[in-house]
């Protein structure tokens, strides 16, 4: 199956984007997915500096529209019981209907092979891969931006050929991500698996 191609970039006074270029897509789309994800659609035939240029020209709008997202996201931290309960199935939900089927189309632009796919709720770790290379993902990746989200499927995919963290596999994972491993792993530090 061909897949449209996507880059990730990161952009002057804008932050970290992920490019995505689209047969279907007729002019420049800026879309801000929730948790302060930056999606910026282009048709096939421009450049990635042109699209870049236009990115930076609407930096003003798009550091707006994170604000006001990061102050609706804020909301989100404090939870009684059942509204707790009810966030979690929601997380759930979306997991099921995007992770699966995003691990596999990774797997299949990396040359990985994995076997199950597990969603779980877990405390303390985004994913997982076993020794007989089944990958566990987090149901709270979804409170990640996607190209995180991304970043951990990537490294669990990684551990289908490199079972530990030796340099082989940040090598492995740094050519996945355009050497934007240890980048992303930092960001990382920002997030929790947990809510309070």
């Amino acid at each position: 199956m061909k897949t449209n191609k996507e880059t990730i970039k990161e952009i002057e006074d804008v932050g970290v984007v992920l490019l995505k270029q689209s047969k279907n897509c007729k002019a420049i789309t800026i879309r801000l997915k929730p948790f302060s994800m930056i999606e910026v659609t282009y048709p096939k035939n421009y450049s990635i500096k042109k699209v870049i240029n236009f990115v930076k020209s609407k930096s003003n709008w798009v550091k707006k529209k994170m604000i006001e997202i990061k102050n609706r996201e804020s909301k989100l931290t404090v939870f009684d019981e059942d509204s707790n309960n009810s966030f979690i199935e929601e997380l759930r939900k979306n997991a099921k209907k995007i992770l699966p089927d995003r691990t596999m189309q990774l797997a299949d632009i990396h040359g990985f092979m994995c076997r199950k796919i597990f969603l779980k709720n877990m405390k303390s770790r985004w994913g997982s891969c076993s020794l007989i290379n089944n990958i566990n993902l987090n149901i709270h990746l979804m409170r990640l931006p996607d190209y995180l989200i991304d970043y951990i499927i990537l490294h669990e995919l990684c551990h289908t050929v490199e079972k530990n963290h030796s340099q082989n596999f940040w090598n492995l994972l740094n050519k996945c991500t355009e050497n934007k491993a240890k980048m992303f792993a930092k960001e990382l530090r920002n997030y929790c698996t947990r809510i309070y």
